[in-house]
């Protein structure tokens, strides 16, 4: 009888499906990420897979997040005291700035209208928002702004970061961050300021 490898821990499969996925991604790119291709890298079965996740985007998506170890609360963490609102806003809208591989991956099911990308999109703008009231909170302590603004203003940072994605399908330097943040959402947010 041959013998069989140890039977890994849900942590250590995780692991490996993500390691898998995020390499894929990497080497071949999106389009070369299929559930068989991930499932034999991380030496697993495609039930395993098609039972944790909707399609391979879902599963590129998850990924990400765990190569970056980010948790769903992860946002929800961070301290935003001690700094100026400018300050937050380029260190929030940088650590947005992702491989220029995950945003292919999106913008090819952003184009095919995918139920997952919908569900993302919408996650993704609540969770943008969720950030920016937190970041806003901190000025409004701090003098800088006496109130919020529009949910459009709110989103505005993160809809000209994926715009400028879209368009260059690259990473994007923090000098365009700055002055993106400079030259538009400051101004922007200082425009719904009362005089």
């Amino acid at each position: 009888m041959a013998n069989r490898a140890p039977r890994k821990t849900n942590q250590e499969l995780l692991h490996d499906i993500y390691s898998a996925t995020h390499e894929l991604l990497k080497t071949d790119g999106y389009p070369a990420i299929t559930f068989s291709r991930v499932a034999k890298m991380a030496h697993t079965g495609r039930p395993v897979l098609y039972r944790r996740w909707n399609s391979p985007f879902s599963m590129v998506v998850a990924a990400e997040e765990y190569m970056n170890n980010e948790s769903d609360d992860y946002y929800e963490s961070v301290d935003y005291s001690g700094h100026t609102l400018r300050e937050n806003l380029i260190a929030t809208i940088s650590h947005f700035n992702g491989s220029p591989e995950y945003i292919k991956a999106f913008l090819i099911e952003l184009g095919k209208g995918s139920a997952d990308v919908m569900t993302f999109m919408a996650d993704m703008q609540k969770q943008n928002i969720r950030i920016m009231d937190r970041i806003f909170a901190q000025a409004q302590v701090t003098g800088e702004i006496q109130r919020s603004t529009t949910e459009y203003v709110k989103l505005l940072p993160f809809n000209l970061l994926m715009h400028q994605v879209m368009m260059t399908q690259d990473g994007l330097d923090d000098r365009f961050v700055a002055e993106m943040i400079d030259t538009v959402v400051l101004p922007a947010i200082m425009a719904q300021q009362p005089a």
